[in-house]
């Protein structure tokens, strides 16, 4: 392998800088930055992955680099990838770097993938490229909870819920349209188009009759997510908007081992697939319905509720995430519905469930609060 040229290593610790706190944004993928330098040591690309779905960060660099990026350098903090593994929705970044004829690369962090690790250096290397692997921990530091990601046999799940200063995600008469603003509820909308599947309870899909499908500003929705109601006694009504789109968009029903014949096969009917995930009780085992998802290609869910539903998930450990929106209003009510749920609660006042690496952004008049759910029994 080739060795080192001084000032490689501070071109790395840059690159990991433009990737530092993403990991909110796109896990189970990895926070990578990039930055392309010519060969007279000015920069010409830089770009990181900013979310799950999106470009990866040597696609960006490669962007703003335009015919700049023939003959220079990359410096990735994790190396480029080269294989399309299953349910990967952008290409992988090692060809791309050959066609833009990159003439070296710098790398620190392999990919531990045992499939796809060392596919990306071996590539270009096969292909004329100069590949340097050099230690970085600035870039190293970017990926424990990715690695963590990458052997979880779960999708990377995220909790979100809107919510009122006293704690409330509807009203006492179960009203919740709207509890944020409209900069959020954007926001919910492109982080449904970035995420293989969209889970809402059936208590959710009851009342508040969704569609689930995104709608982002701009146009139509790059990908329309997989839409999963968790639904013990299938009691999913056959005229709700999800039964009535299910052969535009797919609809998969999560329910108990006892669910009414006639209405599986109603349901059925109109192109909703029906899973008995049998858990405790008339309810649906989290744990095998996440693992059944894992197995169809889904990496990455967006939990909508309701309160039962996120009780139910956190008191699994399914859950990886947290996205809370914080709106400036008032409800109370003693019987408003908060988000979460659930006659026990998670933890007790002493010891409860705190929020990782929280991260706090305004979105209108609302706060977005996001953090990871540590990884211990709730």
């Amino acid at each position: 392998m080739t060795s080192s040229l001084p000032g490689d290593r501070e071109r790395l610790a840059a690159a990991a800088a433009l990737a530092r706190g993403r990991d909110h944004d796109t896990l189970p993928n990895p926070p990578v930055g990039c930055l392309l330098v010519d060969a007279g040591g000015e920069v010409v690309g830089a770009g990181f992955h900013r979310g799950f779905g999106l470009p990866h960060a040597e696609a960006e660099a490669l962007e703003s680099a335009g015919p700049r990026a023939r003959g220079a350098t990359a410096f990735v903090t994790l190396e480029p990838c080269a294989v399309a593994r299953p349910g990967k929705r952008t290409p992988p970044c090692a060809p791309r770097l050959l066609a833009a004829g990159v003439a070296r690369v710098v790398y620190s962090c392999d990919d531990p993938d045992g499939d796809a690790g060392g596919e990306g250096p071996r590539l270009l290397r096969e292909a004329g490229v100069a590949v340097v692997r050099l230690a970085c921990p600035e870039a190293e530091a970017l990926l424990p909870r990715w690695r963590a990601a990458a052997s979880d046999p779960l999708p990377w799940t995220v909790a979100k819920w809107a919510m009122t200063l006293d704690g409330k995600i509807a009203d006492a008469r179960g009203g919740a349209r709207w509890i944020s603003g409209e900069e959020s509820r954007a926001r919910v909308q492109e982080a449904r188009s970035r995420v293989d599947a969209v889970m809402v309870g059936a208590r959710t899909a009851a009342l508040d009759d969704p569609d689930l499908r995104p709608r982002p500003a701009g146009g139509p929705a790059p990908r329309i997510p997989l839409r999963v109601v968790v639904d013990g006694s299938l009691r999913m009504h056959p005229g709700s908007r999800l039964a009535t789109t299910a052969r535009e968009s797919p609809v998969l029903v999560a329910c108990g081992g006892a669910a009414p014949g006639a209405r599986r096969a109603a349901l059925e009917a109109l192109g909703v697939e029906v899973a008995a995930v049998p858990g405790p009780g008339r309810g649906v085992d989290l744990p095998a319905l996440m693992a059944l998802l894992r197995a169809r290609g889904v990496r990455r869910v967006l939990i909508e509720g309701g309160g039962e539903l996120h009780a139910a998930a956190l008191r699994a450990g399914v859950v990886r995430q947290a996205m809370v929106f914080l709106a400036p209003t008032l409800l109370g009510g003693r019987g408003a519905p908060t988000p979460v749920g659930g006659a026990e609660g998670l933890r007790q006042a002493a010891d409860p469930l705190r929020l990782e690496e929280v991260r706090v952004t305004s979105c209108g008049p609302d706060l977005l609060i996001e953090g990871f759910v540590p990884r211990r029994a709730p």
